[in-house]
């Protein structure tokens, strides 16, 4: 390398982690009348992780930092991470008669994360400048909602209600970014609830819902601030061996950009004892423009994306002798438009029960995903699993 000879005489290397996670929870249920409920329940947890690194090594070693030519070299790194969160909430349950449930419930969550690293590093003996690190982010969300429900009849129910979000957070300011260390951000936002619940017969179920949300603040420019969403759900069990299941969800976000969400899906199931079939299609398209800043020219560019995919799914589920079970199907996922991607995943698996407690797993499953713009990114790969489980 650069005319010398590189040689390593000895190098060693220590990488240590160390942890421990600390875990509550409590749950409060209680009526005081026949017509009020009061439930409250809170969380608190605080994993904390520790790491040391020191590596060594002598020889005749390029430094690449700087382009140096060293005979010894020796790095020791410390640092720590912890990420607290505590959660609470409180809900009010209120019949003021038989047709109608009124809920009021409150929400609370608080979390951040805060870490540090120390390294010093030695270069023939002479100590490099050290180099210490600390990062912390703070995030907290509250939730105020109020809805009422009431059954118009035995099988008819409609709801409607209003939900308040609000919360800050506090992160590292960007190195290109002017001002101090930290940036805040803040979300406040109010939305409007409403939906029903249909039950026309015993095998039919539709319900579907809606949310229309304004918000003054917002944590990012991509986040939801002016918008609408509805979801649609029905389920319909054909007969005792067939079950369909529909799904249509679409979501419209207006400001601080446009963007469109929708996605229709159908599932139909089909079960017996000695075999079940599940196949599953889904079909969605995505939309977003916004306008972006170049940090080099310092000027606004359009940035405009577009999805829409074909997702499928088809499952087999065969019940063998000796309480065998096997496995056919997979998964394949189609698109076009901005970034047009395809991904296929068959899969076969076998599981054979070989003792009361014990079972063997073979699987093998394959994935393979192409794409026109960015071929670099495509790639294909099989992979083989055997196991033994014991329980």
């Amino acid at each position: 390398m650069l005319g010398r000879q590189l040689s390593l005489q000895s190098a060693s290397r220590l990488y240590d982690v160390t942890g421990n996670h600390l875990y509550s929870s409590a749950d409060l249920t209680y009526l005081p009348v026949s017509w009020l409920d009061v439930s409250a329940e809170y969380y608190y947890s605080r994993p904390r992780s520790e790491v040391r690194f020191d590596e060594s090594a002598r020889g005749t070693i390029l430094w690449l930092d700087s382009l140096r030519f060293v005979n010894g070299q020796q790095s020791l790194a410390t640092g720590y991470a912890n990420q607290p969160r505590s959660a609470g909430g409180l809900t009010l349950e209120i019949r003021p008669f038989s047709r109608l449930r009124v809920l009021e419930a409150w929400q609370s969550e608080r979390t951040h994360n805060s870490g540090s690293l120390a390294l010093v590093t030695t270069l023939d003996s002479r100590a490099l400048p050290p180099l210490n690190l600390e990062d912390r982010m703070v995030w907290r969300q509250n939730e105020q909602r109020l809805q009422a429900f009431y059954d118009v009849t035995n099988r008819f129910t409609i709801f409607g209600g209003h939900r308040y979000l609000w919360g800050e957070a506090e992160v590292r300011r960007a190195t290109i970014a002017p001002g101090g260390p930290t940036e805040r951000g803040q979300l406040r936002r109010h939305s409007v609830l409403g939906g029903f619940i249909f039950r026309p017969t015993a095998k039919l179920t539709l319900n579907g819902e809606t949310e229309v949300g304004r918000g003054r603040q917002a944590y990012f420019r991509t986040s939801l601030q002016d918008f609408e969403q509805m979801r649609l759900r029905a389920r319909y069990q054909l007969s005792t061996a067939w079950h369909l299941n529909a799904r249509f969800a679409r979501l419209d976000n207006h400001y601080p950009f446009a963007s469109h969400n929708q996605q229709a899906n159908v599932t139909l199931q089909w079960t017996r004892q000695a075999v079940s079939v599940m196949a599953d299609y889904t079909r969605s398209s995505i939309r977003s423009d916004l306008s972006l800043l170049d940090p080099v020219l310092y000027r606004f560019s359009r940035s405009l994306y577009q999805d829409n995919a074909h997702t499928g799914t088809l499952a087999t589920d065969w019940r063998l002798p000796r309480k065998a079970t096997l496995t056919l199907g997979g998964s394949l996922f189609r698109s076009s438009g901005t970034r047009p991607s395809r991904f296929y995943q068959p899969l076969a698996r076998l599981r054979l029960p070989i003792a009361a407690r014990a079972s063997f797993l073979a699987e093998w499953r394959q994935a393979s995903l192409g794409q026109a713009l960015y071929p670099a990114e495509s790639f294909g790969m099989h992979q083989f699993t055997v196991g033994l489980r014991i329980f």
